[in-house]
This record gives C-alpha cells, structure tokens and sequence, in this order.
C-alpha cells in the first residue's frame, strides 16, 4: 500500500523529498549507533547533512562517517559531507 508521501514524490511538492533523505539519514544513523533520534535534528541541503546533536554523538558519527556515508549513498541518497 502507498503511502501518502510516495503519492507525493512523482509532484514538484516542496519538502517531500527532503523530508524522505532526513528520514532515511535517521534511520542509518540509529542502525549504526543504536540509539534514538529525532528527524527534528537533523537538516539537508545542497547534499550536506546537518546535525544538531550532543557533541558525543556527532563525533562517534564522524569517526564511522565513511560507513554511514557508504549506506546512505547504497539508498540513493546523495550526502557530500557530513557537518
């Protein structure tokens, strides 16, 4: 069954896809590091990803950055870097 937003994605909806890169950024990052967190910290723009998280956390994501990179990338999502 689709959903909503797969409806939206064939439409020049402003977000939508946006919206779907951060979702499938979140869901790589909790796979890798096993924990929770909230689409509301991270943003994408111009194939960079933002972080709005606990120091802790972004550098555990920078020292498996080429992992993470390399399962977003096998999802056909671009991300140049990674701040």
């Amino acid at each position: 069954m689709k959903t909503l937003g797969d409806l939206l994605l064939n439409y020049k909806v402003p977000g939508v896809r946006e919206a779907q890169i951060r979702k499938i950024c979140v869901e790589e990052i909790c796979s890798i590091l096993g924990c929770e967190l909230s689409l509301v910290k991270v943003q994408y723009k111009n194939e960079e990803l933002k972080l709005a998280v606990s120091p802790l956390i972004k550098s555990q994501l920078l020292m498996r950055q080429g992992e993470l990179l390399e399962r977003i990338r096998a999802r056909d999502v671009q991300v140049r870097s990674i701040r």
